[in-house]
């Protein structure tokens, strides 16, 4: 069977999540000749959370900080607006606020982007204190180094968007803390936060989907 995706929208924001189709039933027993005939499906999450449709893209300092703010937040423009139902096919809101979590459950396939020069590496969520680490000898000398927290692999490049994969593996030296893989984390205020331990200087770029319950 095709990989099935499932969405829903929530205060006019879509959000996404691979399913497993468990069982399909017929509603009744009776024949239905030359007519539909309406069916149970079950379904299965295996990743567990619901997430966004695009990714995000976010720079911090090297010893990390907040990567997302989590709750209603009040927009840049003053105002937001969503539309009540579905895109385009629903009445449209305004309001000061936004009106849904940005973010209410674990991210566990972030990606990390770290400038040339820099190694000993360690990240770690403020919250549950999981955490990767890497402490790996560069293999060339491309500009960019990229760890993923969800596949724990590692790679190079010359590109600073080379987010799924690069041209030289650098996955030796990359590993997980004691506490467990990263788990980034919403506290108590609804804010994500990582913090970098590493040597050398620069920003580190983190790239994620927001996630929910």
């Amino acid at each position: 069977m095709p990989n099935l995706v499932m969405s829903r929208i929530i205060d006019g924001v879509e959000q996404r999540t691979r399913v497993e189709l468990t069982s399909l039933s017929p509603d009744d027993s009776k024949s239905h000749p030359n007519r539909f005939v309406p069916f149970t499906a079950v379904f299965a999450m295996p990743d567990v959370w619901w997430r966004s449709v695009a990714y995000e893209t976010v720079s911090l300092p090297l010893n990390g900080g907040k990567v997302m703010s989590g709750g209603s937040v009040m927009p840049s423009a003053g105002y937001y607006t969503f539309w009540q139902g579905v895109p385009n096919a629903s009445p449209s809101v305004l309001s000061t606020q936004l009106p849904y979590s940005c973010g209410d459950a674990p991210i566990t396939d972030m990606v990390f982007r770290f400038p040339k020069g820099v190694t000993g590496i360690t990240v770690k969520d403020s919250v549950s204190g999981t955490g990767i680490t890497w402490s790996g000898t560069r293999v060339d000398a491309r500009p960019y180094l990229y760890l993923d927290a969800g596949s724990l692999t590692a790679w190079s490049s010359d590109s600073d968007s080379a987010w799924s994969g690069g041209s030289q593996n650098e996955t030796v030296g990359l590993d997980y803390l004691p506490s467990g893989r990263l788990q980034v984390n919403p506290d108590v205020s609804g804010d994500y936060r990582i913090a970098v331990k590493a040597t050398g200087s620069g920003n580190v770029a983190c790239r994620f989907k927001r996630s929910w319950w």
